[in-house]
């Protein structure tokens, strides 16, 4: 972060929120430990917050905004696990152990960065879908060879 520091712009938010270099590891591999949390995918879970191994939970959408954008009610955002979609039938069959969450789980597929306006008609507010930005934004960091 020092070596961003004055020069973090919209892309740049961008590449942290979906960043997925775990720094215990020296990998790019999302998991607990990574801005792209994915705790489904790691043995450790979360224990501090009662998640046990391969619990479904982690980041499930991403937004970023800058000071210019909040004064025109504007914001980039991503919905879905960056890289790679969840699909709830196979992570079931997968840890039948979460069968309780069959109801509760939905397909979260990996959608691309997209921007948002609000606007005010007629005394509400409402939205507007202004611009759809596909991925990469920028290269933070290269992962080896092998890495995702």
């Amino acid at each position: 972060m020092a070596k961003h520091k004055g020069a973090i712009d919209i892309e740049l938010g961008k590449a942290f929120e979906t960043d997925d270099f775990d720094v215990v590891d020296q990998k790019c591999q999302a998991n607990d430990r990574t801005l792209c949390g994915r705790v489904e995918i790691t043995s450790r879970g979360v224990p501090k917050w009662d998640w046990k191994p391969y619990f479904p939970g982690g980041t499930v959408q991403s937004k970023v905004i800058d000071s210019s954008m909040a004064q025109t009610m504007e914001l980039w955002a991503q919905a879905g696990h960056h890289g790679s979609d969840f699909l709830a039938g196979p992570f079931l069959k997968q840890h039948p152990e979460y069968s309780w969450m069959q109801e509760l789980l939905r397909d979260m597929r990996q959608e691309p960065w997209t921007k948002f306006r609000g606007r005010i008609s007629h005394g509400k507010t409402t939205g507007d879908l202004i611009h759809v930005h596909p991925w990469p934004v920028r290269v933070l960091f290269q992962c080896p060879a092998g890495g995702s």
